[in-house]
């Protein structure tokens, strides 16, 4: 006690503790899928190295890097569904303490949100688990941010098959160019053999023409445009692949090597060029498969089984808010799935006042997980995944994987305001 004045004063000493303690009043849970899998009963946890311990890390993602003029560029044909461990981050980065984990699934399920509570593997049934422990106040689900896609997701997954289109026109141009100087040296017998590679390496227009025929066909069938720069380009590919082939043999002549070297060397780099093409058709094929599951959740679909699907999604919610206003002790922290409209549309008045929804998606600081072996390379040195590219040139790979990490998560707000909710509660009360 301060004493301002001089006087007699008379202190009293408790003889018991405050009659309430202090607790934490936001506590979220989270519901949705992690690596370690199921475990099906609400969990509690205090930090990102006991949700690792527990629950594993981060979903691999799929990427794919393309090497053009000695520029390194990153594909990421699809985006995974699995967005809890990012969540974790955000939420421990932004002030959040202790919190609940429900874990309905592995990353070998689908994200499901389910439509009877009593169905394992939901997220329906999470939050049915969820109804059983008094201390969770707030509700969050990372893992439904993917589940219905607005028009940009729809033009940014285009875009995506646009760039995977293109490389794969490059490699299809590269690996024609590379097989017909190939096949000169094969065809040749050692004392002409400097002179026909030197004239199949420097009039490869046939071989461009015949690459241009195949571009102009897949530009056609993945609506992209076929215009002066891809033609350009496909040209220099060609060359710079018939020229690649070339250099081998040279190379191959100086070290003295006898013919069948020579052309074992030509025949290896043509062959690289090949997988390049294989790599390059995968690639784009896992960017028409995401174009076609965006498609099928557009929110300005106006087809009736893309309205019910995402509908479904925001019953989810719908299911929250009733748990909530029927238990009068938390709190939903939702996610605009699509657009404003669709959230306007899709999600009942009935309990509003037990959520709060937050928009537009974060870009965060976060890097996506991704494992060496399966990154696919593009020409480099031969290299067909990253995990080979770093035994190979280092240099090289230092640009694959600086270009992977240039693509950072974009996740949806709720985690991130759930630790904002958490610091304000244990630093204001």
């Amino acid at each position: 006690m301060n004493y301002k004045t001089p006087g007699v004063y008379v202190e009293e000493e408790a003889k018991f503790p405050p009659s309430v303690a202090q607790v934490e009043t936001a506590i979220p849970a989270f519901i949705g899928y992690t690596e370690k899998g199921t475990q099906n009963k609400p969990t509690r946890i205090s930090s990102m190295l006991e949700f690792e311990e527990l629950f594993g890390k981060a979903y691999a993602e799929t990427f794919a890097v393309a090497f053009k003029e000695g520029a390194a560029t990153a594909v990421q044909p699809k985006v995974s569904d699995f967005k809890m461990y990012y969540a974790m981050q955000m939420y421990f980065a932004n002030g959040g303490g202790p919190c609940y984990i429900v874990s309905v699934g592995d990353y070998d399920d689908d994200v499901t949100v389910g439509t009877i509570a009593t169905q394992q593997g939901t997220l329906l049934y999470g939050l049915e688990l969820l109804k059983k422990e008094d201390e969770p106040t707030l509700i969050v689900f990372p893992d439904l941010q993917d589940r219905v896609a607005s028009a940009a997701d729809v033009d940014a997954a285009k875009a995506i098959l646009a760039t995977a289109k293109k490389n794969e026109i490059l490699a299809t141009a590269s690996k024609v160019a590379a097989q017909v100087v190939a096949d000169a040296v094969n065809n040749a017998a050692d004392v002409e053999l400097a002179q026909t590679v030197v004239q199949a390496a420097t009039t490869v227009t046939d071989a461009v023409t015949d690459a241009q025929v195949a571009a102009e066909a897949l530009a056609e069938v993945a609506a992209v445009t076929f215009n002066q720069e891809i033609e350009a380009a496909t040209e220099v590919a060609a060359r710079s692949a018939a020229k690649a082939v070339a250099d081998a043999v040279v190379e191959s002549k100086l070290a003295g090597a006898i013919l069948a070297d020579i052309k074992e060397a030509a025949n290896s780099v043509a062959q690289n060029f090949e997988n390049d093409l294989i790599t390059a058709t995968s690639i784009t094929s896992d960017a028409n498969e995401e174009l076609d599951n965006t498609k099928k959740i557009d929110a300005s679909s106006s087809e009736p089984l893309v309205i019910n699907a995402i509908k479904n999604t925001y019953s989810l919610y719908d299911s929250a808010l009733d748990q909530a206003e029927s238990m009068k002790d938390r709190f939903v922290i939702i996610d605009v799935l699509g657009d404003d409209a669709t959230f306007r549309n899709k999600v009942t008045s009935t309990g509003l006042k037990y959520g709060a929804a937050y928009y537009p998606n974060l870009k965060t600081i976060l890097t996506y997980t991704f494992k060496e072996d399966k990154v696919a390379v593009m020409g480099a040195s031969g290299a067909t995944t990253l995990a080979e590219l770093k035994l190979k040139n280092s240099e090289l790979y230092n640009q694959a994987k600086a270009a992977i990490e240039s693509k950072k998560v974009v996740l949806a707000p709720s985690s991130t305001m759930a630790g904002v909710y958490a610091k304000v509660d244990s630093t204001s009360g």
